[in-house]
């Protein structure tokens, strides 16, 4: 077993299940919450962006 773990953005929480941090079910669960965040994210600056008016 490792003893550090590290990811970047959706592997965070990869490495967080690895270690033993949280558990699998928990991971499905923040990473769903992610990606819904992000997906959020990305719609509402697609809907105020100035380049809309260019395209």
């Amino acid at each position: 077993m490792a003893k550090v773990y590290a990811g970047h953005l959706l592997g965070e929480h990869t490495a967080c299940v690895a270690s033993n941090a949280i558990d699998f079910k928990s991971g499905i669960y923040l990473t769903r919450l992610h990606i819904w965040i992000i997906e959020r994210t990305i719609d509402a600056l697609s809907r105020t962006s100035t380049l809309n008016n260019y395209t």
